[in-house]
């Protein structure tokens, strides 16, 4: 499963390190894991990151803006005050559109009560709130919420001064792991999570359920990257046979909560003149496996259009009950050749 989401009515420090430690994280008053990032018709990977606070080295600029005692700092229970959201929302200025609208919103949602232990960080500079830092600690564990500041004092990198000073007062406990969230390849709005200190970083990879080191991480071999290019090798070969087909982006992907089998990418194959079966296959990169589906009833085809340089669709998949499965391409396209067949005859 790429997606899933859980509204616990309780959570304990212990239960909170578990989701963690498999990927999952806050939102809002629920807590969530997704393996892909949806912008509309693209997608990018989620990798899961987190920092080993016993091998952290703090870095030179932290520790010099320290030294420099400009600005007063505070670490509390949280209790966000309009002085917060005020800030917040001189901050949201700055970022693009879909940011939440409100600190209230991201810490609460429509709830009055929070089921986490959230600690926050001030930081004042002649008095005025100029950033604040929202994180929830676990038992041997904690996560970043949000971070924001006057944009006015951005020259002294407020933001990764707060995740710092998060990792220290965490370090100060004796908690071993810091939960930044993901960072999301060839999108550049995540990366500052990586210019800590990656010798003590780490990736969560879900297909073996294991934190490696990051300086392991390849790009080139992430699940989407995966994914697309045994979709479109399949699709190839499916074409060559003389099987119709498409290799869609499912634009209902985030919306979709329901189906296990619900994936990013897939293929689509439409019914003829000849025959009127319509089928999906997916590739499930966690377990190296194609599924093959029949949509028949979906009746997709009008739904697909072309968006840019690819094919996306707006129908609710409702992938159920594979017909078939297979780690190999060539048996899910023997499948389909024999369906085909049987539907002809």
């Amino acid at each position: 499963m790429y997606k899933a989401s859980r509204t616990p009515e309780s959570l304990s420090p212990q239960q909170l390190d578990e989701y963690l430690e498999r990927g999952w994280f806050r939102m809002v008053q629920s807590i969530f894991t997704t393996q892909f990032l949806q912008d509309k018709f693209d997608f990018g990977d989620t990798i899961w990151l987190r920092q080993h606070l016993k091998t952290f080295e703090f870095p030179k600029w932290f520790l010099k803006l320290k030294r420099d005692d400009k600005f007063r700092i505070e670490i509390l229970d949280a209790q966000p005050t309009p002085e917060h959201e005020i800030l917040y929302q001189v901050y949201r200025q700055t970022m693009p559109n879909e940011w939440p609208n409100s600190l209230e919103n991201i810490l609460f949602g429509s709830q009055s009560q929070s089921i986490y232990y959230t600690k926050m960080i001030n930081i004042y500079y002649d008095d005025d709130l100029v950033a604040a830092g929202f994180f929830d600690l676990g038992h041997d564990s904690a996560a970043a919420i949000v971070n924001f500041y006057d944009p006015v004092l951005s020259k002294f990198s407020l933001g990764r001064y707060l995740y710092v000073l998060a990792v220290e007062y965490c370090q100060s406990l004796g908690i071993e792991y810091f939960y930044p969230g993901y960072f999301v390849p060839g999108n550049k709005h995540f990366d500052y999570k990586l210019r800590f200190h990656q010798p003590s970083l780490e990736f969560y990879e879900v297909s073996s359920g294991r934190w490696i080191p990051f300086r392991n991480f390849n790009g080139n071999e992430t699940p989407l990257r995966i994914m697309e290019e045994k979709l479109q090798t399949l699709v190839s070969e499916l074409q060559r046979k003389g099987a119709l087909s498409y290799l869609i982006h499912y634009a209902n992907f985030t919306f979709e909560a329901k189906s296990k089998w619900n994936s990013p990418l897939a293929i689509l194959v439409p019914p003829t003149d000849v025959h009127s079966g319509e089928y999906a296959i997916i590739y499930d990169t966690n377990k190296r496996t194609y599924y093959l589906f029949d949509t028949t009833d979906m009746d997709c085809t009008d739904l697909i259009f072309e968006e840019g340089d690819k094919m996306a669709c707006i129908q609710f998949l409702n992938l159920k009950d594979p017909l078939a499965e297979s780690h190999n391409a060539s048996e899910i396209t023997n499948k389909i050749l024999l369906l085909k067949i049987s539907l002809e005859r």
